[in-house]
């Protein structure tokens, strides 16, 4: 998921509309930012850097919850933050409140299967409603659900790339804390898969999507997202902010596995733009087995283009 809160400017509209199509699949130009209809204004957006500053404010946020909180997590491990989070919402269940919970299994594999059965078992026990993307069915689940997210009221809404669990708390990641009526768009994606896995929809949930929440800031925010098959709208947005770049992009990620965005970095660097790459390298201490090699097959054409590529030592 990628939140955008700004706008693109009319030149940068232009180009979008004019540029060259690279890679394999077209992109979807996407329209100016202020002009999609699901644009909201009056939020509030809050950057965390790391563990220690997002999980005390996740926290806080959901103890404080009174009525619904909705979590989707690619990986909910029984170790560290991710026993912190359940007690949390066990308790919350407990008290009254609605609790939905969407859980990718294959991010979890890294736990004994009968400790994962335990721990959403005794989240279910609690009153906390549960469902599981199963990725041994690759018909009807053709891929992982990699979202981190939490809706809590539909007035509050985390969204990012932390995981829960000991072995994670120590990685490098980001989140954003949004308050505002941006969260019912955050409320509807999530929605939208839990009634994918069978998941009741409550009436509650339908109600606060239906009014959200009064504004509490300045910002202009919507929800982009990637989907298999249907939705590619982060990897175009990104696409587009190379092909309008003038000076630099410098990014971070786990692993580099688009050519259409390898495709844009190289026509970037050709124009002259400052592009540089941060990826998992081989020696990583954490990072799965094979990761980087995904991203080191594009090397030879980067490097050739211009792009400097930087190797971490660590996944984040």
């Amino acid at each position: 998921m990628l939140i955008a809160p700004t706008a693109p400017s009319n030149a940068q509209v232009t180009a979008m509309a004019t540029a060259t199509i690279i890679g394999a699949r077209p992109v979807v130009r996407p329209a100016p930012v202020e002009s999609r209809p699901d644009m909201v204004g009056g939020n509030k957006v809050t950057l965390l850097i790391d563990q220690s500053a997002a999980l005390p404010q996740l926290k806080q946020a959901l103890e404080g919850a009174k009525l619904l909180i909705d979590v989707a997590m690619f990986s909910f491990l029984p170790t560290g933050s991710g026993i912190e989070v359940a007690d949390i919402l066990k308790a919350q269940a407990r008290s009254g409140v609605e609790v939905n919970v969407e859980v990718d299994d294959g991010g979890s594999l890294q736990i004994p299967f009968t400790n994962r059965v335990k721990f959403f078992k005794d989240m279910e026990l609690a009153g906390v409603h549960v469902r599981h993307n199963l990725r041994n069915n690759p018909v009807k689940w053709p891929a992982v659900d990699h979202r981190k997210v939490y809706v809590i009221d539909n007035t509050t809404s985390f969204v990012g790339g932390m995981n829960l669990g000991k072995g994670y708390d120590i990685w490098h990641d980001l989140m954003l804390k949004l308050d505002g009526p941006v969260t019912a768009r955050v409320a509807t994606e999530f929605v939208g898969r839990w009634r994918a896995h069978d998941g009741v929809v409550s009436d509650l949930q339908q109600q606060l999507i239906d009014h959200p929440s009064a504004a509490v800031g300045t910002a202009n925010a919507t929800l982009l997202e990637n989907a298999p098959r249907n939705a590619h709208e982060i990897t175009d947005y990104y696409v587009d902010q190379l092909a309008t770049a003038k000076t630099r992009v410098w990014m971070q990620s786990p692993v580099i596995s688009s050519e259409l965005f390898v495709n844009a970095m190289i026509a970037a660097v050709k124009r002259g733009v400052d592009v540089r790459l941060a990826v998992t390298g081989l020696g990583s201490t954490n990072a799965p087995a094979g990761l980087p090699l995904i991203s080191r097959s594009f090397y030879p054409g980067l490097v050739k283009a211009g792009v400097k590529v930087f190797e971490q030592q660590r996944m984040s």
